[in-house]
């Protein structure tokens, strides 16, 4: 488990450290059904913000089974999430992402990292590409 928030990667694109919405994941389920660690892949797709990239839009997929070639896996959510300030490009040619896909969004970044933490504990693996 990650636990030093003092630590941050500046992306060159962005100007502003990523530890500004740091959360860690909890120490340990402690729950008495807890039998191993699963494992979970995050996708975020991201817009330009008036302070570089933000997330719009998150999906977390929990890995089931793995049988011979078969992958069997859940999707635990699909969210939109709304940037805390202005976007100045929607990257829609990589994210999807539209000003009317994000028209009525109220979700803050801060209800999904809640919603993660709920789900993500630290025993458990997170597979990501730039989870910054």
């Amino acid at each position: 488990c990650v636990d030093d928030s003092s630590k941050c990667r500046r992306q060159s694109s962005d100007n502003f450290c990523a530890k500004e919405h740091y959360v860690s994941t909890f120490l340990s389920r402690k729950s008495p059904n807890f039998t191993k660690a699963q494992i979970f892949a995050l996708d975020c797709e991201m817009v330009l913000t008036s302070k570089g990239h933000e997330v719009a839009r998150a999906t977390l997929i929990r890995l089931v089974s793995i049988e011979n070639d078969d992958i069997s896996y859940e999707v635990e959510f699909d969210i939109l999430v709304a940037p805390e300030r202005k976007i100045v490009d929607y990257l829609t040619q990589y994210s999807g992402i539209t000003a009317k896909t994000l028209k009525d969004v109220s979700t803050r970044i801060e209800d999904l990292q809640v919603l993660i933490l709920s789900i993500v504990h630290c025993e458990d693996i997170l597979v990501g590409h730039s989870p910054e």
